[in-house]
């Protein structure tokens, strides 16, 4: 299975995951249960961003999660709560009720315990390419991460919880710029470039004021994240040791998902760009233990990504190598113009081959062929 956007769920795949309707009980597509034209407009209305369907070629593969969904369910709902009542805040200056604050408390917590529990394995962390879902996507994505570098930092478990919350809400001021800035197509502007950096301050001042629960060792984590070690960073320049140790992990784990992420304004990197970007940060920028576990702990393919090889073919990451995380086990279904081949699983780094392309689907005429 695999998640996708909405926008990008294909007619003919199958439900997943049981779909959330507009009340609890009543749910709006349950597991197994086809993607129809009908249904990909239901979610659009109901404000749903993503999906989890079965793969068309593959359906038989089920991608192992670094946590549960339901957990980060809980997780995605807790921090979009939060962002809407910081969007009212702004315009209102109305507090939150405290109940948010709770349930960015209870989402992490849960979150944390799942973490630690697992065994000291590659952690499979997929990611959707929708630029409306992106900003809740992320936070979700950086608690995950940064709990991941706190605990092979040796940091306990209340550390790893204040570490977490910071993280989750760690954009939070985000929901005080204008949305034509936070959406738009393009390069941002000088004048638009300086409104965007604000959002660490905002936030700052938003959890101060607005989650006087939220533990200050959480908080700053909103208003440091964009500080870098050498001084570089915003918004007061801070260098080194003058960075909170949780905002110099929530940075690293923050750039590490922007660069896998799509951003409308650029290309994809690839894997090995992803790597050598972070390699270049790590001790300059970005704190260097951080990036070295981030670069030796997650999958930079994650099992589940559909992929073009640097041979053409196309295929599905199926299994991770700790000792490879930029050549796992792929399934080869396709050869570069689509026609089907015989499907073996290649073991990339024996057969010296690379990820060229992270995919969002099978391409068409792959799909087109198989089906043929």
């Amino acid at each position: 299975m695999r998640r996708v956007s909405v926008s990008l769920a294909i007619v003919g795949t199958y439900a997943a995951q049981e779909i959330p309707g507009p009340r609890p009980s009543q749910p709006l597509v349950r597991k197994g249960a086809p993607i129809t034209g009908e249904l990909i407009d239901a979610m659009q209305r109901y404000g749903l961003q993503s999906v989890w369907v079965s793969d068309e070629l593959l359906p038989e593969f089920e991608v192992q999660q670094a946590v549960r969904i339901e957990t980060r369910d809980v997780a995605r709902a807790a921090f979009t709560g939060a962002y809407d009542r910081a969007e009212r805040w702004q315009e209102e200056k109305v507090p939150p009720a405290p109940e948010y604050g709770r349930r960015i408390e209870d989402s992490t917590a849960t979150l944390v315990s799942e973490l630690t529990e697992q065994d000291d394995v590659l952690l499979n962390l997929s990611f959707i390419r929708s630029w409306d879902d992106y900003t809740f996507e992320h936070s979700v994505q950086v608690a995950i991460l940064s709990v991941l570098i706190g605990k092979h930092l040796g940091l306990d478990e209340d550390s790893l919880h204040r570490l977490g919350v910071g993280a989750m809400l760690h954009d939070i001021g985000k929901a005080m710029v204008p949305r034509e800035i936070l959406r738009k197509p393009g390069r941002l502007t000088d004048e638009e470039y300086e409104i965007m950096r604000q959002h660490p301050q905002l936030g700052w001042e938003f959890l101060h004021e607005g989650f006087p629960q939220i533990m200050p060792t959480s908080s700053v984590v909103a208003l440091q994240h964009h500080e870098r070690n050498d001084g570089s960073g915003y918004p007061f320049g801070r260098q080194g040791h003058e960075i909170y140790l949780f905002s110099q992990i929530v940075a690293a784990a923050d750039v590490f998902d922007a660069v896998r992420a799509q951003r409308v304004y650029r290309s994809d990197y690839s894997p090995q760009q992803v790597h050598e970007i972070m390699r270049k940060e790590a001790g300059v920028r970005l704190h260097a233990s951080a990036v070295e576990i981030l670069l030796r702990r997650v999958a930079l393919v994650p099992q589940g990504s559909i992929v073009q090889l640097s041979n053409g073919h196309y295929g599905m990451a199926v299994a991770l190598r700790r000792d490879a995380v930029l050549q796992p086990i792929v399934r080869v279904v396709a050869d570069e113009t689509g026609h089907p081949l015989d499907r073996r699983d290649v073991d990339l780094q024996e057969e010296n081959l690379t990820v060229a392309r992270l995919l969002d689907g099978w391409p068409k005429e792959v799909l087109a062929l198989a089906r043929a």
